[in-house]
């Protein structure tokens, strides 16, 4: 759920936010927090996922 919060972050921000995704991302389910709980991701730090 990194892009819904990262795009609810991106319509609220101040600021020109380009959000680019991928088309095959389209289709992908996954777990999402309830509609209750405000969720967004800090946009100005990175979150690793692993390192590589």
């Amino acid at each position: 759920y990194d892009a819904k919060g990262m795009l609810k972050s991106a319509v609220r921000d101040p600021n020109p936010v380009l959000f680019i995704e991928h088309e095959l991302l389209y289709n992908v389910k996954g777990e999402v927090p309830d509609e209750d709980v405000e969720y967004t991701v800090p946009l100005n730090e990175a979150d690793i996922k692993r390192e590589g």
